[in-house]
């Protein structure tokens, strides 16, 4: 299955989790038209990627024991991004100047910084 195919039928348990209305395994199987044991596969997968998902059997369905949307694709990456993924220089292999460098220092601390929980550390 293409990677893109995977990606929209995470989509499609997510959005059935956060409604609560997945309903028994096999009935969200059949809703995703997905067999049973791929729908199992499927959870451990979003369970891997960071999900905690838990099935109650009162309500019957998955929930999300923490509120979480999935999302993929691209973004445009900011300045500070670019800084931490190139180290100083720009993706053309142009350096980032001094000035550009103290910029992004002093903006850093007036700027609430963006935590990723996941990893414990600010991005």
């Amino acid at each position: 299955m293409k990677i893109i195919n995977r990606l929209e039928k995470i989509k499609q348990i997510d959005q059935l989790i956060r409604l609560k209305c997945t309903g028994k395994p096999s009935e969200l199987a059949e809703k995703v038209k997905l067999s049973e044991r791929q729908t199992r596969r499927y959870i451990e997968e979003m369970k891997d990627m960071g999900a905690e998902i838990t099935f109650d059997e009162s309500l019957s369905t998955y929930q999300y024991l923490k509120p979480i949307k999935f999302h993929y694709g691209f973004v445009e990456l900011d300045y500070n991004q670019m800084r931490k993924n190139w180290g100083g220089y720009f993706p053309n292999g142009q350096k980032m100047t001094a000035m550009q460098n103290i910029f992004v220092g002093v903006t850093n601390h007036m700027i609430v910084t963006p935590y990723n929980s996941r990893k414990g550390s600010i991005l």
